[in-house]
Formats: structure tokens, C-alpha cells, sequence
């Protein structure tokens, strides 16, 4: 009697056949939910790619705006350091040292501007260059000044 309780045809089957019925019922449900993920994947990746075409598509017909948008960006950018700053108080500078010399140049004593005589300086005694030049080293000097006071 030992014997036979030991031979296959005898042993009780009863969770023997649980576990094959659960994966038979579980197979096609696992086969559907790995289609499922692969599918949403598909479609994922299609709904990436047609949007950067969608982008792409949108930039070339703005290409122009685009194109000015990134050049002001740019050019904000690289005045975002203040070197016009430095460059503009140079310049004033140089404007306020051109003043200091012209009102520290002293105009000669009795120096007429008579347009009828020939010019001192020439040998020939150019008189179109002196009857341009009428005008008195302090009317030169003014004019200069006023010039440069235009320029601040």
C-alpha cells in the first residue's frame, strides 16, 4: 500500500492544474497589455516627430521674423556689458580736453582780417584763401567752441 501512494497515476492533482489554467487565462492579457505599450509608444513617437515638423514648418514661414528677432537678442546681449558707456564718457573726454585747448589758445594782438590785403602768410598773396578767411581769432574761436559744445 506504500508502494502505491508514491506511483504518479495515484498523487491527488488538485493545485496541479491551477497554475496552468491561470497562465492560459493570463497569456492572451499579458500578450495584449505588451502590444498596448508598444503601440503607445508608436504613437508617442509620431506625435513627437509631427509636432518638430509642425515647428519646423512654422519657423520657415517666420523665417524673417525670427531671423530679426534673434539679431535684436544679440544685440542686446552684447551691450548688456556697458562697454558703449565707457566708450561714450571717453569720447566726452576728449570733447571737454578739445575745449580746454581751444579756449587756452591766444589769438594775436592786432591781427585785422582786412580781406583787401594780400595774406602774411603767402608768398604770392593768395587773395581768394584771404578774403575766405575773414573772419577774427575770436570769431574762430568762438565757432570752434560752439561746434564742440554741439557735440556734447
Amino acid at each position: 500500500m506504500t508502494a502505491d501512494t508514491f506511483q504518479p497515476g495515484f498523487a491527488h492533482k488538485t493545485f496541479y492544474g491551477l497554475p496552468n489554467i491561470g497562465m492560459l487565462r493570463l497569456t492572451p492579457a499579458l500578450n495584449f497589455i505588451k502590444y498596448a505599450f508598444v503601440f503607445v509608444g508608436y504613437l508617442v513617437i509620431f506625435i513627437i516627430s509631427f509636432m518638430t515638423i509642425g515647428f519646423l514648418e512654422i519657423r520657415q514661414a517666420n523665417m524673417e521674423n525670427f531671423n530679426a528677432l534673434i539679431a535684436v537678442l544679440e544685440q542686446r546681449d552684447g551691450y548688456a556689458d556697458h562697454h558703449l558707456d565707457y566708450e561714450i564718457e571717453r569720447l566726452r573726454n576728449e570733447i571737454d580736453s578739445y575745449a580746454l585747448r581751444i579756449g587756452s589758445f591766444a589769438c594775436p594782438e592786432g591781427a585785422s582780417p582786412n580781406p583787401g590785403k594780400p595774406a602774411s602768410d603767402k608768398p604770392n598773396g593768395d587773395q581768394a584763401a584771404s578774403s575766405a578767411n575773414s573772419k577774427t581769432c575770436a570769431e574762430a574761436k568762438e565757432a570752434a567752441l560752439n561746434i564742440i559744445s554741439n557735440c556734447r
